[in-house]
């Protein structure tokens, strides 16, 4: 991470997969400035096809059991840390909540897709590190390996 100004309020994408959770880890990690805080976040994408045993109320439980195992992960590193599902396309819902709550920087996995996967399903990631760059004073971490 490059950057010259302090970063308080860090954001953590994740979706419960090994790239979600090395992103938790990676911040977890991180050494950090005093006044810190983590917000932990999965996506439900609304309007998927969901398989017949899949609902969007089993999606939403799912992601809210991610996001209670990332403030688990987090917590010991002693600064305040809450969660929030979020609904939508991920990329964009990322990215709203995070100028909602006011993130100086998102931290969000990568699931590792080969090209054509990445050209056919998207990637989360990239959306969110394409958007963020292209903002005033935007940073992410679009993948753990990076910071």
């Amino acid at each position: 991470m490059t950057t010259d100004r302090q970063v308080h309020k860090v954001m953590v994408a994740t979706d419960g997969s090994e790239g979600g959770k090395r992103a938790v880890a990676a911040a977890a990690q991180m050494s950090w400035a005093d006044g810190n805080e983590f917000k932990v976040v999965s996506v439900v994408e609304r309007n998927a096809v969901y398989r017949a045993e899949e609902t969007e109320a089993a999606l939403r439980t799912r992601a809210q059991e991610v996001v209670a195992a990332g403030a688990r992960r987090l917590r010991p590193t002693g600064w305040p840390v809450s969660t929030a599902v979020l609904a939508g396309p991920p990329a964009r819902a990322i990215l709203a909540a995070a100028d909602q709550w006011g993130a100086d920087l998102i931290v969000v996995g990568s699931r590792g897709l080969r090209a054509l996967e990445r050209f056919a399903l998207g990637s989360v990631s990239a959306g969110v590190d394409r958007a963020a760059a292209g903002r005033p004073g935007g940073e992410a971490a679009a993948d753990p390996g990076q910071l």
